[in-house]
């Protein structure tokens, strides 16, 4: 059970470990010029907008439906707060 903890343990070191040294890497590479670094960031970023504009198309709500959510919880919030200010 011990050996388990210690294991477990070791394997979240190594783990927080190489996070911290890509964190490391990033760092420096931000603080290289522009045209000297090793990461193309914009296309990654690209990528990341692309992947989550197809995640939203891809939605089970119409738009409209999600409009009319939207206003409604806007109202009811606008609403508690109108209330909340009366009674100040």
């Amino acid at each position: 059970e011990v050996v388990e903890e210690v294991e477990v343990v070791e394997e979240r070191d190594a783990d927080l470990s190489a996070v911290l040294c890509e964190f490391d890497a990033v760092i420096e590479d931000f603080s290289s010029p522009r045209n000297n670094r090793h990461f193309r960031y914009d296309e990654h970023l690209r990528c990341l907008k692309r992947r989550s504009s197809t995640s939203i198309s891809d939605s089970s709500f119409s738009d409209s439906e999600t409009k009319l959510g939207d206003t409604k919880e806007l109202e009811d919030f606008i609403a508690d707060l109108d209330r909340t200010l009366e009674s100040m």
